[in-house]
């Protein structure tokens, strides 16, 4: 996703070097366009033509019938509805746009297997602001943050959540950033797949 991102800015001439990215995991996608654009005196009108190419790019990446990209865990199921049995809903957000959001949703099925969720477009803001979390907690009814785990594989996950106020704050290390990069933005804890969330440390 970030490689997509980042070869749409390349392709409409913005001078960008690959670790300037790093900082950007996490966040909302338009968000990093409009930086990258104002910070090179470009007009607006720029994000809009980035964005295009960027779908395009990811549609192709996520979406093509070989891809492998498209997946989840096997184990995220049975995790999911051994949370949702014992009384913990799930709730997914992310920096993708409503329409990258539907798509993945309805090609993995995850509505069948979560009970809500959102995206930076619809909430008021992206990481590493809260604002994604307390949407879907007024979807699903919580009304206190510190009953709320949050998890990411990102540093602005991390930084999310806490500024969310979460009671829980979990690092993964499914994405691209590191047990150091992750401890050091503040998580409560770091493990290799969130289905090890609850579970001793030895499994």
């Amino acid at each position: 996703m970030y490689k997509a991102l980042f070869q749409a800015m390349v392709e409409k001439g913005i001078p960008i070097e690959w670790p300037e990215m790093h900082k950007w995991h996490g966040a909302q996608k338009t968000a990093v366009m409009e930086h990258f654009v104002n910070a090179n005196d470009m007009p607006l009108s720029m994000v809009d033509e980035i964005d295009s190419i960027f779908e395009d790019k990811l549609a192709e990446a996520y979406f093509a019938e070989d891809s492998k990209l498209a997946m989840i865990d096997p184990a995220l199921p049975d995790f999911f509805e051994e949370c949702r049995v014992n009384g913990i809903q799930v709730g997914l957000n992310t920096g993708y746009s409503v329409k990258i959001q539907q798509a993945i949703v309805e090609k993995l099925e995850l509505d069948k297997i979560v009970d809500a969720y959102t995206c930076a477009a619809l909430s008021g803001g992206g990481r590493p602001s809260p604002y994604m979390v307390y949407d879907l907690m007024k979807k699903l009814e919580i009304g206190d943050c510190r009953t709320v785990a949050k998890a990411g594989d990102t540093i602005n996950d991390i930084l999310e959540g806490n500024n969310a106020g979460c009671g829980l704050v979990v690092g993964v290390t499914s994405g691209s950033d590191s047990v150091e990069d992750l401890t050091n933005a503040g998580a409560h804890a770091v493990l290799d797949n969130v289905t090890k969330i609850g579970m001793p440390p030895s499994v």
